[in-house]
């Protein structure tokens, strides 16, 4: 077998670059690794970072695999909201922590909703009171996520 392509590199969990970087609050985690999406989970000490939106690629995983991960979200904090199935992520699973929702008729209510009502919903404030930076990284976000299913 010839290795001479093979390059190796030095792998850290995610929270040791999240606290190398000084930041334990995370608004949305895309993961996308191609198969070993649970080894990076398990690596989350979920009681010491605050990631409020996961992004998981699960298109043409296997079935178990799916639910571990949705099992393992669930046990965190994390309700299942959507399978993402647009834009470039077609085949994503999107899970939003259970602590930036009020309530399940909060979450029901962002099922049903426009952005700048999921705005007040997730953060408990007036879109006209948040700063305008901050709306649009929101939205930016938002849309990644969402796409076509928000619309102002």
């Amino acid at each position: 077998m010839d290795l001479s392509g093979i390059i190796e590199v030095q792998c850290v969990p995610i929270y040791s670059i999240l606290l190398a970087v000084n930041m334990t609050k995370v608004d949305l985690f895309v993961l996308d690794v191609e198969g070993v999406e649970m080894d990076i989970l398990e690596t989350i000490p979920f009681e010491k970072v605050d990631i409020a939106v996961f992004l998981i690629e699960v298109n043409g995983k296997p079935k178990q695999g799916i639910k571990r991960i949705h099992s393992f979200l669930h046990s965190n904090g994390y309700t299942f909201y959507d399978t993402f199935r647009g834009g470039i992520h077609p085949g994503d699973d999107v899970f939003i922590s259970k602590k930036y929702l009020k309530s399940i008729d909060d979450f029901q209510k962002l099922q049903k909703t426009n952005l700048k009502d999921s705005i007040k919903i997730l953060t408990g404030q007036k879109y006209e009171d948040i700063s305008k930076s901050d709306i649009d990284l929101l939205m930016t976000e938002f849309l990644a996520v969402w796409g076509s299913y928000y619309f102002l």
